[in-house]
């Protein structure tokens, strides 16, 4: 799978003239008024996905045994290379 391809398509309706299609998602670290605890998410569209929440659950594991994305920083994925970014892709 080819991360750049244009013909990918997610389940997430994104606007045609987003920055964050598919295509590029970015992560970055965020908070809500219901929870205060910083946490890592990916941007889609004009959503974030919380990747701590998918961590959690059992859906998303980039570090087997540990947890990356429940920290309010992108240090120790970041710090796990391009192994474990791909995973996470």
């Amino acid at each position: 799978m080819n991360p750049g391809d244009p013909k990918l398509r997610s389940f997430i309706t994104v606007a045609k003239d987003s920055h964050f299609p598919i295509q590029n998602l970015p992560y970055g670290v965020f908070t809500t008024p219901a929870n205060y605890s910083p946490r890592v998410g990916v941007a889609i569209g004009d959503q974030v996905l919380d990747l701590s929440v998918l961590e959690q659950a059992g859906l998303l594991d980039v570090a087997p045994g540990e947890r990356l994305f429940n920290r309010p920083t992108l240090n120790a994925f970041i710090e796990r290379g391009p192994d474990a970014w791909r995973r996470a892709r």
